[in-house]
């Protein structure tokens, strides 16, 4: 790594712009959240998603959206409600048209915790599923929620 230079044996890396929360924790209605995923769109503005619940694997765990123009992140919206089952690790990406594609998994655990390299056990457990929700008008992205 070659600090002056910003490079990794020849690569350039990503320069950190600006550090900040995406939103007030002190307003969040959700014990835990974490696996943000971020993407920048076309117009200059940001996507953030991220999952959120009580704890992490508890049936009330969704999916959560909020979009920063201008410097301002909007309040968190959730974007997925399929009640009874948890939400997790969430991707947006940006495709060739600039239409927007959220990828998500949906299901009670998502690997076994007691297999050594975590791979997935039909007979122990049900395997994920998985979803997809997509928009190109990015103000009304995924609906009222």
């Amino acid at each position: 790594y070659n600090k002056s230079e910003n490079k990794v044996k020849g690569e350039i890396l990503m320069k950190l712009i600006k550090q900040e929360f995406v939103f007030d924790s002190q307003k969040v209605i959700y014990g835990e959240c974490h696996a943000s995923t971020v993407c920048a769109l076309d117009d200059g503005s940001f996507l953030c998603a991220w999952f959120g619940g009580e704890k992490e694997g508890r049936d009330d765990v969704m999916i959560w959206l909020s979009r920063c123009e201008n410097g301002i992140w909007t309040s968190p919206v959730c974007v997925s409600k399929e009640a009874g089952i948890p939400h997790w690790n969430p991707v947006l990406y940006v495709e060739d048209d600039g239409s927007v594609t959220l990828y998500y998994k949906v299901g009670k655990k998502i690997w076994d915790r007691y297999s050594r390299d975590r791979v997935f056990c039909e007979e122990k457990m049900p395997l994920a599923r998985y979803r997809a929700a997509a928009s190109r008008d990015i103000s009304r992205l995924f609906g009222e929620g």
